[in-house]
């Protein structure tokens, strides 16, 4: 199993990298490719293509952005691995929890898992991993949450009122 590993805290990935080496995991063994920003990750997708292709990748939300290519957050990165590797499933990890920013990930990505770092322990993310590599989706359980949430405010279910109210909460006018 190829994992991609991009988070901006280096102890974040080690302790990704060692929940997933566990032996009682039941993948096979699994070959480890990380990241701390959007530049460093496009450089492990860059040099894999041809090679070999991600199974999983375990993105967070908020990286450094890169300037060549422009790539300027998690979201943009797992949007250009969904281009440049269709079959690799996405993981997005956020802190956020922002009803707008959960439902916009989902929305934009369509991760096969999306879990806010709260929800997240090592047992955790050897079950989601198994979910996900077996074919299933995860939501943690407040990211399920917010998705269910804003799906009672049927204003937020269109993309512009929900850009619109995303820069008002940012400041704009």
């Amino acid at each position: 199993m190829n994992v991609l590993i991009v988070d901006d805290h280096p102890m974040t990935v080690d302790g990704y990298i060692l929940a997933l080496s566990k032996k009682s995991t039941a993948f096979s063994t699994p070959f480890f490719d990380s990241a701390f920003s959007c530049e460093g990750a496009y450089n492990c997708i860059e040099k894999a293509q041809g090679t070999y292709s991600y199974d999983i990748a375990v993105i967070d939300f908020d990286l450094p952005a890169s300037i060549d290519p422009p790539i300027a957050s998690g979201k943009e990165l797992a949007l250009l691995l969904r281009k440049l590797m269709p079959v690799t499933k996405i993981i997005m990890i956020t802190a956020h929890t922002e009803l707008i920013t959960i439902y916009d990930i989902w929305k934009a990505i369509v991760p096969e898992g999306l879990v806010i770092k709260n929800d997240l322990n090592p047992e955790e993310m050897l079950q989601i991993v198994a979910t996900i590599y077996s074919g299933g989706t995860y939501k943690s359980p407040m990211a399920d949450n917010c998705i269910r949430e804003i799906w009672k405010k049927e204003l937020m279910l269109e993309d512009y009122n929900r850009q619109i109210i995303h820069y008002i909460s940012l400041g704009f006018r």
